[in-house]
């Protein structure tokens, strides 16, 4: 995928658009990118360099003033086009291997890193009501993936330090995938119809989901017997979802919302009750329509958190700087993404958030700069004398979605680096938390505490015979 306005012209020393393109499409077309195993058509191709020019910018449903922000934030000059090229050419190169030798580049790329959590996403449902299916099944992925998993526990990755890199990847979960293919099943919709509007202390849990024999694979139905499968069998360690798409996590309106609501409370019940890590996309970034700019807002997890007290979440992208105007100031940041989950962070002590793809490390004008000055300022807030975010902070790289930023292979150390500038002089901060303890901490508790995410993955390592990580 690629992102909207990447580059406009600059117009003080803007090239010829016809030049441009040419070289453009020269410069793809000589690097052999391929798109899903196939090479790129000239529709495809003339698409994408369209929106590298930033001349078919899908942003129709944004609000005037946002288009400009759109465009004014990546604006570049043609002296830079050449490293936009080599950026966009990286990123659709690692999307054209399979997925064995991506997980391989990325092993390669991090060889001091010893867990890769990749997580799973599921479109298909929400693209042109549903006719426009992705090549590989949800539940095909995942049995590519845990062969992956199971290469990287036995130490036969095929590059990095091969020994002790593991690979366990978070799942996705769809509701509207489930409630398609499982209609019969949300009778129980009627009752958290009810439960929603009156608030009863319990939601209701029709029959236990979860203790139904779980299928296997290829006979899985809907999005939650996928996870089923992925999390007690083949060594998954967590959910991801992705509201953007067109949902909330309670509270959905339209014809399907109480039904969406409850595939939600379906898999929320059975992660909370499992001890299974769920994440979701914090940003705006994405978004299928207007309606859905604001889906994943931390706001929406307010009343889940409060319903789910024992589910361990994690804001994904910690909102990014969204909704906090440049030049940044205490009061736009306080209307913020970030500001407002980690408010959530401080009243619910299982819920963590991570940075991924941040531009906290840029020196670009107001990307980095605005970044920065949300994070350090939220870094602050502080619950029962002590700061929320040194201990529930993770890192994170979304890989390979940062090669679009630079140097992707040394975005580790650029964002050490930038981090170190930004908190180091902050009470409580711990890099060394932040990149392993942390994240530690959300997938599998506090050390030395009963947790079932942990237990089944030790299952899994003894299962297959295979040596535990000192991590696990």
């Amino acid at each position: 995928m690629v992102t909207p306005a990447l580059v406009t012209i600059g117009e003080a020393d803007a090239m010829a658009e016809d030049a441009l393109r040419t070289n453009l499409r020269t410069s793809i077309r000589a690097r052999g990118i391929y798109i899903n195993e196939t090479k790129l058509d000239e529709a495809t191709l003339d698409d994408l360099i369209g929106t590298l020019l930033g001349q078919r910018v899908e942003t129709d449903f944004l609000a005037p003033q946002d288009k400009a922000a759109a465009f004014k934030t990546f604006a570049v000059s043609v002296s830079d086009v050449r490293e936009i090229i080599h950026r966009l050419a990286v990123f659709l190169a690692v999307g054209r291997h399979s997925r064995l030798a991506a997980a391989s580049q990325l092993a390669d790329t991090y060889p001091d890193v010893s867990l890769f959590v990749p997580s799973l996403v599921d479109f298909d449902e929400w693209i042109d009501k549903g006719t426009a299916k992705a090549p590989v099944t949800p539940g095909q992925q995942i049995l590519l993936l845990e062969q992956i998993a199971r290469l990287s526990i036995l130490d036969r990755l095929p590059a990095g330090k091969r020994e002790m890199q593991r690979v366990h990847p978070f799942v996705a979960f769809d509701p509207l995938r489930e409630i398609s293919r499982n209609p019969a099943d949300y009778s129980i919709a009627a009752p958290v119809k009810r439960w929603r509007e009156n608030k009863e202390a319990e939601p209701p849990l029709a029959d236990a989901w979860w203790e139904r024999p779980v299928r296997e694979v290829p006979t899985a139905k809907g999005s939650f017997e996928t996870v089923r499968v992925a999390i007690e069998k083949m060594g998954f360690i967590g959910v991801k979802l992705y509201p953007p798409v067109g949902f909330k996590a309670s509270g959905n309106g339209g014809p399907n919302g109480v039904r969406l609501d409850a595939a939600l409370h379906r898999l929320f019940s059975y992660c909370s009750a499992n001890d299974v890590p769920v994440m979701a996309h914090c940003g705006s970034s994405n978004a299928f329509s207007r309606d859905a700019l604001e889906s994943a807002h931390p706001r929406n997890w307010a009343d889940t958190l409060e319903t789910y007290p024992k589910l361990r979440f994690c804001f994904g992208h910690l909102g990014h700087s969204e909704g906090v105007e440049d030049p940044p100031d205490q009061a736009h940041i306080e209307r913020g993404w970030a500001w407002n989950a980690v408010q959530l962070m401080r009243a619910h002590p299982n819920v963590f958030a991570d940075l991924g793809n941040t531009t906290t490390s840029s020196e670009a004008p107001y990307l980095g700069r605005t970044d920065r000055a949300v994070l350090k300022a939220v870094f602050k807030i502080e619950e029962n004398g002590a700061p929320v975010l040194p201990r529930r902070l993770t890192y994170g790289s979304d890989w390979f979605m940062n090669t679009l930023l630079g140097d992707h292979a040394d975005y580790y150390r650029r964002m050490s680096q930038a981090l170190a500038r930004v908190l180091s002089d902050l009470p409580g901060f711990d890099f060394k938390a932040l990149v392993s303890e942390n994240a530690l901490q959300f997938l599998f508790g506090p050390r030395g505490s009963t947790n079932k995410n942990r237990a089944r993955l030790i299952a899994y390592y003894e299962r297959h015979g295979a040596r535990r990580p000192a991590w696990l």
